[in-house]
């Protein structure tokens, strides 16, 4: 969008750069895993870059805490062991996950509801002949949670058969629900359903991007902590940080349009001092999984505080200077 004032002009598209800017994390996040995402889109690159965010765990160490159902039969103690390992030291998880975990245009429809995991209990040496990146898949799946809030813990609820009922299993977040009460409390109201949706039912709903609760049989529902999907099937979560983020840096574009001829003073200022271009940078907070905005030297009559500049979480350590055009 171009920006005219009394003296000068500016061309800008924030939307636009923020875009590119994750693409540019998508691309590094391959390098940094040495894998490949399929089906990247630099118009679709914020969401993909939300989504694939949230599904893929990075690399730290975590707690653990099992459900009172929580149950292990000898035969797959070893399994779990390893797994229980990788997550207490901060192992890469992405090999025990679905080989679907990076397509960034797959839409994994219980992740995006209960925001559950699920996981293959596979011996960690055997790898999956046809992509060494993964392990074997296994006969039955670990099924967890990780909180959007906080992901410093990974809740194991059960493990399960590896077939379809494993996606619609509807006790797992009765499960969840009954184990962390204030954790989900939240996402519990007083109420009953008046129809029972059996496990065909609610394949069929999210078939349709239709989102549904759960009665806890108590005299209370829970809706998914995942927030659903919207009418076209994309991850509600995912589109509302993108939404977010777009509105935060349209607001700063914004400011910099009501603001024309004093930004451009500025960088006139700057062109004048020997400085070839004038850069909005992209910066991590010190001590804080936060990124922000930041005009270089930004007078104070612009009124734009740098709190007003905080524009996304978890961006991690990926620094980015964007050009003004």
């Amino acid at each position: 969008m171009e920006y005219i004032g009394t003296q000068y002009r500016i061309t800008i598209d924030m939307r636009e750069q923020l875009n590119k800017l994750a693409y540019q994390c998508l691309t590094e996040f391959q390098s940094y895993y040495n894998c490949h995402l399929s089906n990247i889109k630099e118009e679709k690159a914020l969401y993909q870059w939300f989504l694939l965010q949230s599904k893929v765990l990075s690399k730290k160490c975590r707690k653990i805490e099992k459900a009172k159902e929580f149950f292990c039969s000898d035969g797959m103690q070893s399994q779990i062991d390893g797994f229980e390992k990788a997550v207490r030291t901060g192992q890469d998880l992405i090999r025990y996950m679905s080989r679907k975990v990076l397509d960034v245009d797959f839409e994994d429809t219980m992740f995006s509801d209960w925001r559950f995991l699920h996981f293959h209990l596979s011996d960690p040496y055997r790898l999956h002949p046809a992509d060494t990146r993964f392990l074997e898949r296994s006969e039955y799946l670990l099924i967890a949670y990780v909180d959007y809030l906080d992901d410093s813990t990974v809740y194991f609820l059960q493990i399960v058969p590896h077939n379809k009922d494993a996606w619609t299993n509807d006790n797992l977040i009765r499960i969840l629900a009954d184990n962390w009460p204030i954790m989900m409390k939240k996402y519990v109201f007083e109420g009953a359903l008046t129809a029972t949706i059996k496990s065909k039912d609610r394949r069929l709903l999210r078939k349709n991007n239709i989102n549904s609760a759960v009665d806890l049989g108590d005299g209370r529902v829970v809706i998914g902590p995942g927030l659903g999907v919207t009418g076209i099937g994309a991850s509600t979560a995912a589109e509302l940080r993108s939404m977010n983020l777009g509105n935060r840096v349209q607001f700063i574009e914004m400011s910099i349009g009501e603001n024309v001829d004093a930004v451009g003073e500025l960088i006139h200022w700057k062109l004048q001092n020997g400085q070839t271009a004038y850069r909005l940078k992209l910066e991590k907070l010190l001590n804080a999984h936060t990124a922000c905005f930041q005009v270089e030297g930004t007078p104070a009559y612009l009124g734009v505080n740098q709190k007003q500049f905080v524009v996304a979480d978890n961006m991690e350590d990926i620094i980015r200077e964007l050009a003004l055009d």
